[in-house]
């Protein structure tokens, strides 16, 4: 064979096989990139979801705290009809 025959036929075999290996490589990209895109998203979600804790924890104490003057209030109530009947 001559020498252009055989760079004809390598530069033909190496379009696609080029094209391939682009394909291979941009398709891992593309998977590394979504799954660091959905870390982010986890890494969010998890910290909302502490804020919500802190949160959910902090309203639980206010509550019980209120809960906890309702009963004195009530204890005061009682205590005053007492010594207005008598």
């Amino acid at each position: 064979m001559e020498a252009v025959t055989i760079i004809q036929i390598i530069s033909i075999a190496l379009s696609p096989i080029t094209g391939i290996a682009t394909w291979i490589v941009s398709r891992r990209v593309r998977d590394n990139n979504t799954l660091n895109d959905l870390q982010k998203t986890i890494d969010m979600l998890v910290d909302k979801n502490n804020e919500l804790i802190n949160e959910i924890t902090e309203l639980r104490q206010e509550n019980a705290e209120l809960k906890a003057g309702q009963a004195e209030l009530k204890l005061q109530i009682e205590s005053l009809k007492k010594t207005k009947h008598q």
